[in-house]
């Protein structure tokens, strides 16, 4: 293994499913080699046109003469070199700068993490519960990716499941992707069983965190008894 430097940049840049393979060279070849990279990483995130490239694709996917995206717009080729920065950051356990950018291509990134820092899994819950629903979304998938790692942010999870519907359902979906872990959370979510709106995605977490009193709870719950009014 020994691919000359800019290629192996070029490698990282490209994305799944090269990427991976190329992160794995580059650690085998040592500090030094992965020191060289981390400036060319840096600078394809900061290229990171965001929400411009993504609003402009959604809008493309949403007419009836173009429903393609637009890989050949020079923006569309920025985010996708910053998504694979990003995630390549994210690998080397480079998260400072990605949590400072707090972008969803940032987020992408910091889901890659192999040891999530307190610093981390706080601002991921606080954004889980923002307004903002993509940078939502990307918070709530990257806390699910770290499955039980991401067990200290439980108290958060239920603090939001009183909070307004969409903190809610990013708490419900977060609880079921931490499985046993947040088991803190079954009898809050026990409560949400005698809700009529909330019963299913509830019982779908508690049938992800297995404890001995979920199963209880979706025992005495089944999900085919309707709730009462």
């Amino acid at each position: 293994m020994n691919t000359p430097l800019p290629a192996l940049i070029a490698c990282l840049l490209s994305g799944w499913p090269q990427a991976p393979k190329c992160h794995e060279e580059a650690v085998a070849r040592g500090p030094a080699v992965i020191g060289e990279i981390k400036p060319a990483l840096f600078e394809a995130l900061r290229g990171d046109p965001g929400r411009e490239v993504r609003e402009r694709n959604n809008a493309m996917a949403l007419t009836a003469s173009a429903t393609r995206r637009d890989p050949a717009h020079p923006k569309t080729g920025s985010l996708r070199k910053a998504k694979a920065a990003a995630e390549e950051l994210g690998r080397l356990g480079e998260w400072k700068p990605l949590l400072s950018l707090g972008t969803i291509t940032a987020v992408e990134g910091l889901a890659r993490l192999e040891e999530p820092p307190p610093k981390v899994l706080k601002a991921l819950a606080r954004w889980a519960g923002g307004k903002d629903a993509r940078l939502r979304y990307a918070s709530v998938d990257a806390l699910k990716a770290y499955g039980p790692k991401a067990a200290p942010i439980v108290p958060e999870m239920i603090a939001l499941l009183d909070r307004g519907d969409d903190a809610r359902f990013s708490a419900l979906k977060v609880l079921e992707g931490l499985g046993p872990a947040a088991e803190a959370a079954v009898p809050r979510l026990g409560v949400l069983l005698k809700d009529k709106g909330w019963k299913d995605a509830a019982y779908s977490a508690l049938s992800e965190i297995k404890t001995p009193e979920a199963n209880r709870l979706l025992d005495d719950n089944p999900l085919w008894v309707p709730v009462s009014p």
